[in-house]
């Protein structure tokens, strides 16, 4: 690990916390549009390091709509295609490039 990704590391609660600070208000307000939409669960697809983004959102679901949030399995969707009732769940793609395959085909089935 070089000395600028760990300098990056450190900072990451700090900047985390300002942007909470400058943008919690944003938060709210879209957690009561989202609690409007009566879904009744959250689905989060992400591969890779994206699974920490969609492991922290799954928290933020459930603390901040009360909502049940799981991660998906993107092979039970690409590999093993399998069909799933998703009536009512509110379906996340997560992705740094906006280019992984399994979890676009997720968002895709999930329609």
């Amino acid at each position: 690990m070089t000395t600028k990704m760990l300098a990056e590391i450190r900072e990451q609660p700090e900047v985390l916390g300002g942007l909470l600070d400058e943008e919690w208000g944003t938060v709210l307000a879209a957690a009561r549009d989202l609690r409007s939409r009566g879904f009744r669960s959250v689905m989060l697809a992400a591969r890779g390091t994206s699974d920490n983004a969609a492991l922290y959102a799954k928290y933020l679901f459930e603390v901040t709509l009360g909502v049940p949030a799981a991660l998906a399995s993107p092979s039970a969707f690409t590999l093993y295609e399998g069909e799933m009732n998703l009536d009512g769940v509110l379906v996340i793609g997560i992705s740094q490039s906006g280019e992984s395959k399994d979890v676009l085909e997720v968002v895709r089935k999930s329609k």
